[in-house]
């Protein structure tokens, strides 16, 4: 991949990476599965933002079908009562390490599945084991994810009680077209009744948005993106849609219809457009797919800067500094230290069996230390759009990764000011592209070797713009 050189062309690379969100990947290489040890040999002092996520692997009635998360439909209350049981007492046991209940806690983020598949009292006693277990005393940000069918009164009303702050829908797209294909049961009435609902009781409201779905033209996008900001939330996430060979229910419907996913270029000009509509709208970037209502701000915030004015910590925790990480709870949840990663176990059964005998389940994995001394130039600088110098320990970052820095700092892509790296404008619209390749080439194998060789279509592929 290389970068281009004049400064005045739309094409700043000669490929195109068909990868449009990932995480910091952990190695394949396995550690013995101790998780004692990688607990007592965090070096809590160096941790600075530091996230807990806990996984709800559960669906109400149907599977979204761009969803390739770990999940199951709902088969009883008793089924969802035992998968709790099993969470908090994970929590009790991953408190008992002084690396992971005495280091502040600055975000919390509950995804799945569902996580409003859980009744009230469900997400009352999690909410109070987080509360009992863990220092809160820095929490700047609780995110928990809705399904517009499952969201109540009642249950917005407990999650206010909990300290939830950011409460997240899956709205995905308005076309009627689209939701049959994604398999989405709420009407557009429906998502406009829980949206105001939702904003009764916060101010943080966040919906997510797919776009570049194969078949989609811009008529429809731009109707989408309308849609979207006519709802008002304070935070929009707008999604290009990647399609993993794991999915297959949706790839099946895209064959059936003939609908060719879209290139990479022209995903590239749908995030253009998606800038200057939702510009229109009042929202303006904040991360790499998160909009922000600037209407929704401080005053005394410089509008110019909205990428540093409104900032998503869980990602901030996970995408950011080398001096963040996460701790996974449920099934199928990493956590993400700077020397260890640990995938829990997936099967739900087994986790909670393991649980019960008062172990936890899961596989200990070596971290590319390397890549996470570069995590502030390599995810923090493309996904937010800046990065701070005096986070970065620049004599431990890959030779090759400030090679690639000064590359696009040379094409003006990215600024070097005595404090900061910034991004352009015109790089925003090429964030991932530049986060791979910033990337030393051992991650960018092991992006190519998880993702690539997983693609099941041929029109997923690195796209050499240089052809053209």
């Amino acid at each position: 991949m290389k970068v281009n050189n004049i400064r005045n062309s739309y094409l700043k690379f000669d490929t195109a990476y068909p990868l449009h969100t990932w995480y910091p990947l952990f190695s394949n290489d396995i550690v013995k599965n101790d998780y004692h040890f990688v607990y007592k040999n965090i070096d809590k002092e160096k941790i600075t933002d530091r996230a807990l996520y806990f996984h709800i692997p559960f669906c109400e009635d149907r599977f979204c079908a761009f969803c390739s998360f770990n999940r199951q439909i709902k088969k009883s209350d008793d089924e969802i009562q035992n998968y709790v049981n099993s969470l908090i007492k994970e929590i009790h046991i991953k408190s008992r390490f002084k690396s992971i209940s005495e280091v502040p806690v600055k975000a919390i983020f509950f995804g799945g599945g569902t996580p409003s598949v859980m009744t009230a009292d469900q997400i009352i006693a999690i909410g109070q084991a987080i509360h009992n277990c863990f220092d809160l005393s820095k929490l700047k940000e609780f995110s928990f994810e809705n399904n517009i069918c499952s969201i109540t009164e009642e249950k917005l009303k407990v999650l206010k009680k909990i300290g939830v702050t950011h409460v997240r829908a899956g709205v995905q797209t308005l076309n009627q077209k689209y939701r049959e294909f994604f398999n989405l049961r709420p009407t557009n009435e429906e998502i406009k009744e829980k949206i105001l609902l939702m904003k009764q009781y916060f101010e943080n409201v966040c919906i997510d948005i797919i776009y570049g779905i194969n078949g989609q033209d811009i008529d429809e996008f731009i109707y989408d993106i309308d849609g979207a900001c006519k709802l008002n939330t304070k935070l929009i996430d707008f999604y290009p849609l990647t399609q993993p060979k794991g999915n297959m229910q949706l790839h099946k419907l895209f064959t059936e219809k003939k609908l060719a996913p879209h290139t990479e270029l022209t995903l590239i000009g749908y995030k253009n457009l998606l800038r200057e509509i939702t510009k229109q709208y009042g929202y303006a970037p904040h991360n790499g797919h998160g909009f922000v209502n600037i209407n929704c701000l401080p005053p005394s915030i410089n509008k110019n800067k909205t990428a540093v004015s409104y900032v998503f910590e869980y990602h901030k925790c996970l995408m950011g500094y080398s001096s963040g990480d996460v701790v996974g709870f449920g099934a199928g949840a990493i956590s993400g230290y700077f020397n260890y990663s640990i995938q829990n176990e997936s099967n739900i059964i087994e986790y909670e069996k393991s649980l019960r005998n008062g172990s936890l389940p899961g596989t200990v994995y070596y971290a590319d230390q390397a890549t996470n001394h570069a995590r502030g130039i390599i995810s923090h600088l493309p996904y937010f759009g800046y990065a701070e110098k005096k986070y970065i320990e620049m004599d431990k970052v890959p030779a090759e990764t400030l090679v690639s820095l000064q590359n696009l700092i040379d094409v003006g892509l990215i600024f070097e000011t005595e404090d900061e790296y910034q991004m352009s404008s015109e790089a925003w619209l090429w964030d991932n592209i530049i986060m791979y390749y910033l990337s030393p080439h051992s991650a960018r194998e092991e992006l190519d070797n998880s993702f690539l060789n997983t693609l099941s279509d041929k029109y997923y592929k690195i796209m050499e713009l240089e052809q053209l």
